[in-house]
């Protein structure tokens, strides 16, 4: 999620929530669903970060099957490190 990676989201599809929601709640879900209703397909959870690695951060994938979700986030990391 680096700043020149951040300029490529709107081109692959990527959003962050517009707010924080407690990790391990069905907050997190409902944050989630906010921004895909925005026609984004993998959203990065504004603020979830697991506390013995701030570096990193939660995100949800979208696709019509587990096998298409984890395409798209492949192909996206993949991207995102050009």
């Amino acid at each position: 999620y680096s700043d020149s990676g951040q300029k490529r989201w709107d081109e692959l599809k990527i959003a962050e929530t517009a707010q924080s929601a407690e990790g391990s709640t069905i907050e997190v879900g409902y944050t989630a669903a906010e921004t895909f209703t925005e026609g984004f397909l993998y959203v990065v959870l504004k603020d979830h970060r697991p506390e013995w690695d701030l570096q990193r951060t939660g995100a949800v994938i979208m696709g019509k099957s587990l096998e298409e979700a984890n395409k798209r986030a492949t192909t996206i990391h993949k991207a995102l490190k050009k």
